[in-house]
C-alpha cells in the first residue's frame, strides 16, 4: 500500500489533514499521528533551507505500509540534508535549537539517504504488530512445509545442491555472527554483574537475603532441568543433520581439570580459544575485584555495563534474522527426517511447561516452610498473575505490573519492592536457566557424551553461571563446542525457544516474585491482612 501527496509551506494543513485520514484508516494511534506530523514539518522545513527554489518549494510525502509497518517518507530536491549537528554544539537563541531538539528526541524512528540529488527522509510511523515471537513460529511452520513439499517433489540431485549452496550457507553465516558476538557478550555480562554486586552489598542485609533465597532456587532449576532432559533422552535425527565427523568428544571436563584447567596461565588465550569456562572465571574473579576496589574503580564498572549493553544491543541486530534461520532448520531437517523428528520438540515443550506450572506450587511451599505463612493466597494470586508475564514474554516489561501486584496483592513494603524486583531479576533467571538445561541435557545424549558425575558437575557449574546472565539459548553454542557437543546443533533447537520462553519468562517472574515476598517476611515489611485478602 502506497499513497502519495505534494506538500508545500502553502498547504500544511490540508497535508497534516490528508496524513491524519490516511493513518487513521491504517488505525494508527493518535500520538503516533501527531509526532509523524510534528517530525515531517520539522524535517521540510530543514530541507526547504537546502531548495535552490526556496520560494516554491514542495516535496513529495508518500505513506507506505507493509506488513504491519506503517512509514512516512519525505522527498525534495536539494543540498544533502543530515541533521548531524549535536545540541551541545547549539546555543538556545540559535534559531535551528528547537527545530533540531525536536528532530534528534526522534532520531531512531529517522532514516536519511541522498540519491541522484533528491533528500530522502523516512519516518517510522508504526511498528509491525507481528512480533518476534510469532514472526519464529511462523518460520518454523514454513520450514516444516517447504521441507516436506521439497522432499516430495524435487530430485536429490536439486535437493542436495540447494542444501550445500543455500540452507547450509545461511545456518553457517549465522552462527558465525553468533559465535563472534556471544563470548563478548556472555563475558562483559557476567563483568557488569559481579563488579555491581557492591551495590547490592552495601545496602546491607536485604540484599544478603535475596541472593540467598534466590541464588539457590536458581541452582536448583538449573538442576532439574538436567535432570528432565537426562528423562527425555536426545534427539537421535540430529546426527543425521551435523554428521558424525563433527562430533568430537571433550576429554577436559573432568572434575579436576574443571578445577585446575578453568584458570588460564594467561588473559589473552581464553579468548583466542574461545574457551567459554575459563572466560567465566576471569570475568567472575575481575568482576568480584572491581566490586572490592571501591570508587576509584568506578570507570571500570562503567566500562563493563557498557560493553555489556553494546554486545547485548549488537546481539539485537542479529536476532531479527532468527526467524529465516529457523525456517532453513527445520527445512533441512523435514529434508533428512521426517514428522517423527517432532516428537522430542514436543517433550521438551511438555517438559518446560510442566516445570512452569511446577514453579507456582514449589514457590508455595518455599514461603509456608521458611516464611511460617499460609501458602494458599500467594499460590492462588501468582496463579491469577501468571497470564501476564506468560503472554509479554519479557521480564523487564512485566517489571512495573510484577512491583504492582507485590505491593498491591501482597502486602509488600513499597520501597522493599522497588529495590527487590529489579535486583532481582537477574538473580531469579529460573524459568530459562531451567528450559535452557533441559536442551543442554538432551543434546548432550544426542551426540553421546560420556555424561558421568565428573561431567554433570562440570556442566551444571558453567549452565548455572551463564544463567545469571539471562540471555537463553542464543549464547549456548561456544559453551557446547567445550562439551563436544556440535555449535551447529542449536539451530535445530533455536526455533521452538519463542514458546519454552513464554512458560520461561512466567517461571522466572514467580521465582522473582518469591524470593522478594521471602526477604518481606524475615523483615516483616508485608502486611499480612492485604497478604490474605481478596484473591481475585
Amino acid at each position: 500500500m502506497k499513497t502519495k501527496y505534494v506538500m508545500s509551506k502553502n498547504n500544511f494543513s490540508e497535508t497534516f489533514l490528508w496524513l491524519k485520514e490516511k493513518l487513521i484508516e491504517l488505525q494508527v494511534e493518535q500520538r503516533e499521528i501527531f509526532t509523524t506530523q510534528l517530525l515531517l514539518e520539522e524535517n521540510f522545513l530543514q530541507m526547504e533551507k537546502l531548495s535552490e527554489q526556496q520560494q516554491n518549494f514542495s516535496a513529495q510525502v508518500y505513506i507506505q505500509e507493509s506488513f504491519g509497518r506503517i512509514s512516512v517518507k519525505l522527498t525534495a530536491i536539494g543540498k544533502i540534508y543530515y541533521p548531524s549537528v549535536k545540541i551541545e554544539d547549539m546555543k538556545e537563541d540559535d534559531e535551528d535549537y528547537a527545530r533540531t531538539l525536536i528532530i534528534q528526541a526522534h532520531r531512531k524512528r529517522l532514516r536519511y539517504s541522498h540519491i541522484n540529488g533528491e533528500n530522502i527522509v523516512t519516518i517510522r510511523v508504526h511498528k509491525s504488530n507481528i512480533t518476534g515471537t510469532q514472526k519464529t513460529i511462523l518460520g518454523l511452520v514454513l520450514g516444516i512445509i517447504l521441507g516436506v513439499l521439497f522432499k516430495e517433489f524435487l530430485p536429490e540431485a536439486e535437493l542436495n545442491w540447494i542444501e550445500i549452496n543455500i540452507l547450509n550457507a545461511i545456518q553457517t553465516m549465522f552462527l558465525n555472527a553468533l559465535i563472534m558476538v556471544t563470548a563478548p557478550m556472555i563475558f562483559f555480562s557476567v563483568l557488569a554483574q559481579f563488579s555491581n554486586m557492591s551495590d547490592t552489598a552495601y545496602i546491607g542485609r536485604i540484599g544478603g537475603k535475596l541472593l540467598i533465597f534466590s541464588l539457590p532456587k536458581l541452582a536448583f532449576y538449573v538442576a532439574l532441568g538436567l535432570f528432565a532432559g537426562y528423562l527425555i533422552g536426545g534427539i537421535p535425527q540430529l546426527t543425521v543433520m551435523v554428521g558424525s565427523e563433527t562430533i568430537t568428544s571433550n576429554t577436559d571436563n573432568a572434575l579436576r581439570d574443571l578445577i585446575v584447567g578453568i584458570v588460564p596461565n594467561d588473559i589473552v588465550t581464553p579468548f583466542h580459544t574461545n574457551n567459554i569456562l575459563q572466560m567465566l572465571f576471569i570475568a567472575c574473579f575481575f568482576g568480584m575485584i572491581m566490586s572490592r576496589a571501591g570508587q576509584w574503580a568506578a570507570w571500570g564498572r562503567d566500562c563493563a555495563t557498557f560493553f555489556s549493553r553494546f554486545f547485548t544491543d549488537v546481539i539485537g541486530v542479529i536476532v531479527p534474522f532468527i526467524p529465516l534461520v529457523v525456517m532453513v532448520s527445520m527445512m533441512k531437517l523435514m529434508l533428512h527426517t521426517g514428522f517423527s523428528a517432532l516428537i522430542p520438540y514436543t517433550k521438551l515443550i511438555i517438559a518446560t511447561a510442566a516445570g512452569s506450572i511446577l514453579s507456582i506450587l514449589i514457590s508455595s511451599a518455599i514461603v509456608s516452610i521458611i516464611g511460617k505463612i499460609s501458602p494458599v493466597p500467594f499460590i492462588k494470586k501468582l496463579a491469577n498473575f501468571y497470564p501476564l508475564p506468560f503472554s509479554l514474554s519479557d521480564s523487564t516489561v512485566c517489571m512495573p505490573a510484577t512491583m504492582s501486584f507485590c505491593h498491591e496483592k501482597l502486602g509488600i513494603d513499597k520501597q522493599l519492592t522497588n529495590f527487590s524486583i529489579p535486583v532481582g531479576m537477574q538473580l531469579n533467571m529460573e524459568g530459562t536457566a531451567y528450559y535452557v538445561a533441559i536442551i543442554s541435557m538432551m543434546l548432550a545424549h544426542t551426540f553421546s557424551l560420556d555424561i558421568d558425575f565428573e561431567f554433570l558437575v562440570t556442566f551444571f557449574i558453567a549452565q548455572f553461571i551463564i544463567s545469571l546472565t539471562g540471555v537463553g539459548l542464543i549464547a549456548m553454542p561456544t559453551l557446547f563446542a567445550s562439551f563436544g557437543i556440535p555449535e551447529i546443533a542449536i539451530m535445530m533447537v533455536i526455533g521452538i525457544e519463542p514458546i519454552l520462553d513464554m512458560f520461561g519468562t512466567a517461571h522466572s517472574v514467580a521465582g522473582n516474585i518469591t524470593s522478594t515476598t521471602l526477604v518481606s517476611l524475615k523483615e516483616n515489611k508485608i502486611d499480612k491482612k492485604i497478604y490474605a485478602g481478596n484473591t481475585d
